[in-house]
């Protein structure tokens, strides 16, 4: 990174650069040169430059984000807690990792940013976990998680029985790599560590998000509302669903910018 920022900061062309684990004080020393945290911020700086636009819409973006914050978490009881991230891969891991540190929230990861403490084994975890499923030991001599579920839905109602869980944060991601229906892939998991939860008394948040567009052949829209149904909180970026997360996790009594 040291020896890549010079280069990009005599760069002619405008630019936007997201080096996700980072600190915070790189300096992007012109104008033209753009540092951002996230790959939301890097997409919203992009659209900027290229349009002339100032924000990103997203259709699938709760009309009252704060009521429906204020639904799931007054649902959690203790001794309910801990946020669990299962993810398909690793740059949104990486990048929730990142999210949750901004936050003041250290998480366990068997691919841990500089900081965080390391999972002494991949397959179990500890307090707050993000989990990269397409890290070599969940991949080694079988298909991605992005294909092949079965790891990650196994997964799910593994940390559902923990009754110390509050927050299952899942990432589903389309396109022609990945499986034909990666929702309904883990809806009747999903559906079954709510539904467990529930029966012992407690209360599961499920947070979810999906990458893609109405022109992948999954459909971005039908996945939504198959996780909706099967009662997940859906975002349309790994980021904001983090962020929620984050708000969720927070101890009452302390304050949010939101």
């Amino acid at each position: 990174l040291a020896r890549l920022l010079p280069k990009l900061q005599s760069c002619a062309k405008p630019l936007v650069a997201c080096f996700l684990g980072s600190g915070k004080d790189i300096q992007p020393g012109k104008a033209s040169c753009r540092m951002v945290r996230t790959l939301d911020e890097a997409a919203a700086a992009a659209l900027r430059l290229a349009a002339g636009r100032e924000k990103l819409s997203f259709p699938a973006e709760s009309p009252d984000l704060r009521a429906l914050l204020q639904k799931e978490r007054s649902a959690i009881r203790a001794p309910r807690r801990f946020l669990r991230g299962i993810f398909a891969g690793g740059t949104f891991c990486y990048q929730a990792q990142q999210i949750l540190r901004d936050a003041g929230v250290s998480a366990y990861s068997n691919t841990p940013l500089p900081g965080n403490p390391k999972l002494p084994d991949s397959s179990w975890s500890l307090e707050h976990t993000l989990v990269d499923m397409g890290a070599d030991e969940f991949t080694s001599g079988r298909p991605h998680p992005m294909i092949d579920a079965s790891l990650r839905r196994e997964r799910i109602l593994q940390e559902a029985e923990d009754p110390g869980v509050a927050v299952l944060l899942l990432d589903f991601i389309l396109g022609f790599n990945a499986s034909p229906d990666p929702a309904g892939d883990l809806v009747a998991a999903i559906t079954r560590a709510k539904a467990g939860a529930k029966k012992k008394g407690g209360f599961l948040s499920v947070v979810a998000s999906v990458c893609g567009t109405e022109g992948d052949p999954q459909d971005f829209i039908r996945q939504v509302k198959k996780l909706e149904e099967a009662g997940a909180v859906v975002f349309p970026s790994s980021a904001r669903a983090t962020q929620f997360c984050a708000e969720l996790i927070r101890p009452q009594g302390r304050g949010s910018n939101g």
